[in-house]
């Protein structure tokens, strides 16, 4: 659902990245302008949306709503047990997880279930009664304000999350504070440098500027995390199971004829799920060092 902008709801900004005044207009979207620094190389929405702003939105479920996360439960599930296997193999033992933005918890359950002791971060206060009934302990605050002691966790995810902060520089730090020794961050975002992106521009699925407000790729991914000193072990682009219906809805968003035909798909078709791939979701795995 697009959000357009409001004047007193948007900010002008630095590279979130490396706080220079060097960037270059690439295109608009949504009446955001799209720009890219100079100096680092990092691709962001200037002027965006205001913390506040974004936290409103995500509380109203405009965007990033419960209900979609509840519609595609299913290949959520099949999705993140895969990924979490990946996690595993770069622990030793198990322990306690963070999920940051974790919606309805749906990543938590595949860890939940395979032995992990789990806990969920999110800002939209109405997935709390949803994770707490599947039993996950569920705060709602930004990953830099939580209140958990420093080096508590073993691994922190922060799937498909970086993008929507507005403060990624912190929230790296904040991961780092919060994870053991030897820790593992599991990050993935969208990857600007993608031959998807390049052949889509504009019109590239994920390029959302009323809730995606950076965009990364490796090198940028890179710069990120070296001034907390995260070794990457691993950096992939990643695939992910879809069902047929949540396909037919994002192609529907670009092709207008199709919106018509979603609207009038029979519900068991969100039931047919397999895997599915746009080569354009960079997963990095990183341990502290």
């Amino acid at each position: 659902m697009k959000t357009l902008p409001v004047k007193k709801e948007l900010e002008q900004i630095l590279c979130p990245l490396c706080g220079k005044s060097q960037e270059k207009f690439l295109f608009s979207k949504d009446n955001f302008r799209i720009v890219r620094c100079m100096n680092c190389t990092l691709v962001y929405v200037n002027p965006r949306l205001t913390g506040e702003a974004s936290k409103q939105l995500y509380n109203k479920n405009v965007i990033s709503p419960l209900q979609y996360y509840q519609q595609t439960r299913k290949s959520d599930c099949t999705t993140f047990k895969k990924r979490w296997r990946l996690i595993e193999k770069f622990v030793s033992q198990k322990g306690k997880v963070l999920d940051v933005g974790c919606n309805i918890g749906t990543f938590l359950e595949v860890a939940k279930n395979a032995g992990w002791d789990c806990y969920g971060l999110d800002i939209n206060r109405s997935v709390k009664e949803e994770c707490e009934r599947k039993g996950i302990s569920i705060s709602i605050s930004a990953l830099e304000k939580a209140k958990f002691p420093h080096q508590f966790f073993d691994v922190i995810i922060l799937n498909d999350v970086l993008e929507h902060t507005t403060t990624p520089t912190a929230m790296i730090a904040a991961a780092n504070k919060l994870l053991k020794k030897d820790g593992i961050l599991f990050v993935v975002t969208p990857n600007i440098e993608s031959v998807t992106f390049r052949c889509l521009g504009r019109h590239w699925h994920h390029l959302k500027p009323n809730e995606h407000l950076t965009y990364f790729s490796r090198k940028t991914m890179r710069l990120l995390l070296k001034p907390s000193d995260f070794q990457i072990l691993y950096q992939k682009n990643l695939g992910r199971h879809r069902s047929l219906g949540v396909i037919v809805d994002k192609v529907a968003d670009h092709i207008t004829f199709l919106s018509a035909v979603s609207k009038r798909l029979p519900s068991w078709i969100h039931n047919v799920v397999f895997p599915f791939s746009t080569f354009d979701e960079l997963c990095i795995i990183a341990r502290k060092r």
